[in-house]
């Protein structure tokens, strides 16, 4: 397995791959699409694809999370005033890691979280997992990620999630 930074050129391989691993058609997807592609120009932008047989088998990506961003004042509005000072400021938004179902259960998923993690100078992360998928749950916290906010919605007809946070430094 070869791991290679992302470049927004690889943006198309990159939202297949997550809608293959989402189990939803990429055509019913657009939006997430242009989502992604404006995650790529955020500050503090990195991620790494895998690649197995020339072909790209999973991804993880992220970037600084910052005020006025709108996964940050969603996760601000939900916590405490003082979880939000310790967990938000200054934080790695780990928004993406996914792997293609064919090549689950190898290690890419963890290579992939450990290698995005390795070089970031922020002192903590944060992500968003579904609350109902205890086997991204359990990777997570095999990982030393921890629940912070349980059964929350970003928005109102959304699934329940864990905001989950982690010590970088």
């Amino acid at each position: 397995m070869k791991l290679v930074p992302l470049q927004t050129g690889d943006l198309d391989a990159v939202f297949a791959l997550w809608a293959r691993a989402h189990g939803v058609a990429a055509e019913r997807m657009r939006q997430r699409h242009e989502i992604m592609e404006r995650h790529f120009g955020y500050p503090g932008f990195e991620g790494f694809g895998a690649y197995l047989g020339g072909g790209i088998t999973g991804f993880v990506y992220g970037f600084t999370g910052l005020p006025g961003q709108w996964w940050y004042e969603r996760v601000r509005a939900l916590m405490p005033p003082e979880m939000a000072r310790e967990w938000l400021e200054d934080h790695f938004e780990f928004t993406e890691l996914a792997v293609d179902p064919a090549h689950w259960g190898r290690g890419l998923g963890g290579r992939l979280h450990d290698e995005i993690l390795a070089g970031r100078h922020e002192p903590r992360a944060l992500l968003t997992v579904n609350a109902d998928n205890a086997r991204a749950r359990g990777f997570y916290e095999r990982r030393g990620w921890v629940p912070l906010l349980e059964d929350v919605r970003l928005v109102e007809a959304g699934p329940l999630l864990w905001v989950m946070g982690k010590r970088l430094a």
